[in-house]
């Protein structure tokens, strides 16, 4: 049952770490709008996508009802702690630096995903 709500966020943060690793080159370092830089709106897009989809899939599930009734705190830790860890795996990778505004936009992607989920679910917070 765990599975069935958490397969999509588990996939999507395979194929976030695949891509990391499997980057040849860096992305565009180009204004998109005003002071927001491609590289900065991708990483925040991606990490809103995972904890928008982490948040649904912990809140649907009933194997872990822990889980389930801290959905949204657990999602934002998972995503937060998920993002140091790929911004630390490139400070060991050739050619790659961390970069304290990749972070940045990391967390702000991870907090405009769980918003999302207020937005979509009306979730009501209990907590």
């Amino acid at each position: 049952m765990f599975l069935k709500f958490n397969a999509y966020p588990l996939a999507w943060a395979v194929c976030m770490f695949a891509l990391n690793l499997g980057r040849l080159q860096n992305l565009p370092n180009h204004p998109v709008f005003f002071f927001i830089y491609f590289d900065k709106l991708a990483h925040g897009l991606q990490f809103l996508i995972l904890s928008f989809l982490l948040t649904v899939g912990l809140s649907k599930q009933h194997y872990i009802l822990s889980l389930r009734f801290t959905a949204i705190r657990s999602s934002l830790i998972f995503c937060s702690v998920y993002a140091g860890v790929l911004e630390l795996i490139q400070l060991v990778r050739a050619k790659e630096y961390f970069e304290w505004g990749d972070l940045l936009a990391n967390l702000i992607g991870c907090g405009l995903g769980v918003c999302l989920f207020f937005f979509i679910y009306r979730y009501k917070f209990n907590n």
